[in-house]
Formats: structure tokens, sequence, C-alpha cells
């Protein structure tokens, strides 16, 4: 019966993976509808450039309270699928107008200003997207959001974060009717 936990968010994550990938090996252009930020092309921008880069990284991944490390290097078709939640998380879309809340905040101690963008419907996919500035930066140099997925059959919250060149994490869970509730957390170090 444990066993099924482990079955289960593999084959989540894979058929994620599936739905968003293009049959061809150049990964899809982001087109911005300059509604909110264009976290879709800033992420794909990263993307492109960790696929040529070829970072390692030192990935911790815990699933239902048990924990595994690894440390690996990531092809360009492997990038697109860690960061499918945060390409989940864009808001940049005509229909997503005044759905959202957005407050700007400079932060005098960290020297940041943080953009937010607070989900006024309870049913939206991203709850909340905060993006951090450094002075005078156009790209954030930190980023966090919760995601929440709700209906008679499934259930989720994810919590992500990322860093870029240092770390990227996806924290939450998920209920998927008959099959029982899972928590998972990934964290992804970049070793330098």
């Amino acid at each position: 019966m444990q066993h099924r936990h482990f079955l289960v968010i593999p084959w989540f994550l894979a058929l994620t993976a599936l739905a968003g990938c293009a049959k061809s090996d150049k990964p899809l252009a982001v087109d911005c509808a300059g509604v909110h930020y264009c976290l879709g092309a800033f992420v794909q921008q990263e993307l492109q450039s960790y696929a040529t880069a070829q970072p390692s990284l030192e990935k911790y991944a815990y699933l239902n309270g048990k924990e595994e490390t690894k440390t690996l290097q990531l092809d360009a078709a492997r990038w697109q699928v860690e960061f499918t939640a945060f390409k989940e998380a864009d808001i940049d879309r005509p229909a997503l107008r005044g759905k959202y809340l957005v407050d700007t905040l400079y932060m005098d101690t960290d020297s940041l200003t943080k953009v937010s963008y607070i989900a006024q419907d309870p049913d939206l996919r991203t709850q909340y997207l905060h993006l951090y500035f450094k002075p005078n930066a156009t790209t954030p140099s930190y980023i966090e959001a919760h995601l929440a997925t709700s209906n008679v059959f499934y259930q989720s919250q994810q919590d992500i974060a990322f860093a870029p060149g240092e770390f990227y994490s996806i924290s939450g869970y998920q209920d998927i009717w008959l099959l029982g509730e899972d928590s998972f957390a990934v964290k992804s170090v970049f070793v330098k």
C-alpha cells in the first residue's frame, strides 16, 4: 500500500510534463501579454541558460517523510519538467486582467523591491506571486508563489521558491480521491 505513494507522484509529474511538452527539441517561445510580469518568459530564459551551462545540482526530495539526496546534471528536457510549477504560476494572461491585487513595497533593510500579485478569487490557481527585485534590476532575484487546485476528485497545494543560480524548491501536498494524500518537498541547490 505504501508503494502507491511512490507511483502517484511520478505518474502525476509525468502527465503534467507530457501535457506541457511540444514535439520539438526546442523549447516553446513564451508570448507575453503585458498584463502582469511575464514570469513564463523569465523562467524560459533561465532554463535555456541552465541547459547550456549544465550546472550541477544537489537535490533533496521528500515524499511522505522519506527522503533522498542526489547530485545530478539535467538536460534541457528535464529542466522543463523541473520548472513546470513555476511556468504554471505565470499570471500574465489577458483573462487574468483585474483578477489580482498588485502591491509594490520597498524593503529598506534588504534594499529590495517586492512586487506582490494577490488573487482576488479563491478559485485561481496562483493564489499569490511575490517577485523581489534588486535596485535597478529588471529581472527578479527571488520568486515565491502559492498554487492551489481543488475539485471533487483532486486537491493540491504547492509553495514554490526560486533564487536564480542559487536554488529552487517546491513543497506541498496532493489529495487524490480514492488514493489518499501525499506530501512532498523538493529542494535543488546549485553547486558552485
